[in-house]
């Protein structure tokens, strides 16, 4: 009876709590709150989403060459399993030690060519820019920064270098997505996440190792710079307050070994990093190998032209960071401290990581317009000093003038139409979509399955993998990959090709006019038999494929001067086919 009582007490209760009009219409207004902000982001979404397709659909050619390879290979996974062997990279290891660095990208890119190429790439890579956009909008407001909307227009607009490379169907489209992802978790010291996010990053690219370990320093950089109450532990661990700031570390590590384990060849995946990043770059070390312009350093000049905004948005951020600093009113919470102090380190890294390899621009743009977003908010809404609040007011009177308002007005326009004009400036200077198609197409239906093609140029090889997989080539994705695998056959690929000699010298110190020199070559080594000789026992083709390129122009004239030795089988305005006698 008494429990009977109790309990037609707490349902009553419970009824009359449920029926209190007050809490009814406050969770009414949550419910109704949290809709309307899914429709604003959906809207958000989808007017970002027509906006980059509109963009990749007005220009008729696709950005770089590296989404040729991508939409090739995912095509290639897509039909036939991938093992350890890459033969169409034939004079380099990855020919039996192979790896796809971009497994889980390739997965994500493959259901959409089953579209008509171009148009599937474009739709993809639309598609991923819009949705890395949109988690740089999330967070902004996860970390209730001001004015979220004017911080992504701001992004787009801040450096036209960054803009072009979103226009790029890549891995970065992703690795961008997961880094912001990434460090809005370490902030937030949400470790399971963090596990899952490390385990998926690790199988997207194979940039993403090196962005994780970046990451991971600045955040225990972070907890170092803040560890104001600390104690040590006897095991030599240090406590931030109560809790253990290595747990984040551990769960990310513990992720990161997972994915390198989920991957399908997880040995030659870091056998390949350990080439790529360490060995090769210590090896090459002051050797000058024509690699890609995104691995090559940016100048100040550069950076200042390319990305205007960006740079103003580094030079306010000081600004804040000077003003907060001499706030005596800043009060600012332990949390807004470490997350300021974060994204500062991780800015400053991109930053300097940016001018050593242009490529890092991409993780940089996202996170310094996060930084200076951050930092404008907390400055807005701390309690401002006297002193503060005069030279605040003195500013805002300033800045009310006609004249002023005329020349932020023109100024602000001009900086938003440059990185604009600059992008589409980019897009026009590149190739059209069917560039190489014809020879490439020629060798295809031409020559004997699996026979070696000698192409004069790396950077080609993207595209005339994407025409043609009958064939194999010398050399794919870097020519470090041919300089590893063989120092002389990698210089005497670039001698034939440059200067029309089968020498095994450095390039450089090749003088054609003085052949006596100690470097080995000889007057016999131009001679047309000799090199046709070479091409067919070193390299082991009958066939050779050369561009347009300027630095080839006179090994094609060599060729054309020789037809007893080199028969030219098709030639077109961007490329040729010759056939070794």
């Amino acid at each position: 009876m008494l429990v009977s009582s109790i309990t037609v007490k707490t349902q009553s209760g419970n009824l009359s709590k449920n029926r209190n009009p007050l809490l009814l219409f406050l969770k009414n207004v949550k419910i109704i709150n949290m809709r309307i902000n899914i429709i604003k982001t959906g809207i958000i979404f989808i007017i970002i989403f027509a906006l980059f397709l509109g963009l990749q659909l007005s220009f008729s050619t696709v950005p770089d060459a590296d989404p040729f390879y991508h939409y090739g290979f995912s095509k290639l996974l897509a039909s036939t399993r991938i093992s350890t062997s890459f033969p169409w990279a034939h004079f380099t290891s990855l020919n039996q030690n192979f790896s796809d660095q971009g497994f889980l990208f390739h997965y994500l890119m493959m259901p959409f060519t089953l579209i008509k190429f171009p148009w599937g790439l474009k739709i993809f890579t639309a598609l991923f820019s819009s949705l890395m956009l949109m988690v740089f909008y999330q967070l902004l407001k996860k970390l209730q920064i001001k004015l979220p909307l004017v911080w992504l227009i701001i992004l787009l607009v801040s450096s036209s270098s960054f803009l072009f490379r979103l226009q790029l169907g890549r891995p970065l489209l992703v690795t961008i997505t997961l880094s912001l992802l990434g460090s809005y978790w370490l902030i937030k010291e949400k470790s399971v996440l963090l596990f899952f996010w490390s385990l998926i990053f690790v199988l997207v690219s194979d940039v993403s190792l090196f962005i994780i370990a970046v990451l991971l320093a600045s955040f225990l950089l972070v907890s170092i710079i803040n560890k104001s109450h600390t104690k040590p532990l006897a095991s030599g661990l240090v406590w931030d307050g109560e809790r253990l700031k290595i747990i984040p570390l551990l769960s990310s590590g513990l992720g990161t070994i997972g994915g390198i384990l989920a991957h399908p060849q997880p040995l030659n995946y870091l056998n390949i990093l350990w080439q790529n990043y360490l060995v090769c770059p210590l090896i090459t070390l002051g050797v000058d190998l024509n690699s890609a312009i995104e691995l090559q350093s940016l100048g100040l000049n550069d950076f200042l032209s390319n990305s205007t905004i960006l740079f103003l948005c580094l030079l306010f951020t000081f600004i804040l960071l000077f003003l907060l600093k001499i706030n005596r009113n800043n009060l600012l919470t332990k949390k807004q401290q470490n997350t300021k102090n974060y994204l500062l380190i991780l800015t400053m890294v991109f930053l300097i990581l940016t001018f050593l390899y242009n490529r890092f621009i991409e993780y940089l743009a996202p996170l310094a317009v996060l930084l200076t977003g951050y930092c404008f908010t907390i400055f807005y809404n701390s309690p401002k000093s006297p002193e503060l609040q005069i030279l605040i007011s003195n500013l805002k009177k300033y800045l009310n003038k006609v004249p002023v308002k005329i020349l932020l007005v023109l100024t602000a326009v001009s900086l938003l139409f440059l990185p604009v004009k600059k992008f589409y400036t980019d897009i026009k200077d590149n190739d059209p979509v069917d560039r190489y198609q014809t020879t490439d197409e020629w060798l295809k239906n031409n020559t004997p399955k699996r026979s070696i093609i000698f192409h004069a140029s790396w950077d080609s090889f993207h595209r005339l993998f994407f025409y043609n997989q009958h064939n194999y080539y010398i050399v794919g994705f870097n020519p470090s990959f041919l300089y590893l695998y063989d120092q002389n056959l990698y210089w005497l690929w670039r001698n034939i090709t440059e200067k029309s000699i089968a020498c095994a010298a450095p390039t450089d110190s090749i003088d054609l006019k003085d052949l006596t020199s100690l470097n080995g070559c000889t007057a016999e080594q131009q001679t047309p038999g000799i090199i046709a000789q070479t091409i067919k026992t070193r390299f082991q083709s009958e066939y050779i494929w050369i561009n347009d390129y300027e630095i080839y122009r006179d090994f094609k004239k060599f060729l054309e001067n020789n037809p007893e030795f080199f028969e030219k089988k098709i030639e077109t305005s961007d490329s040729a086919v010759f056939k070794i006698n």
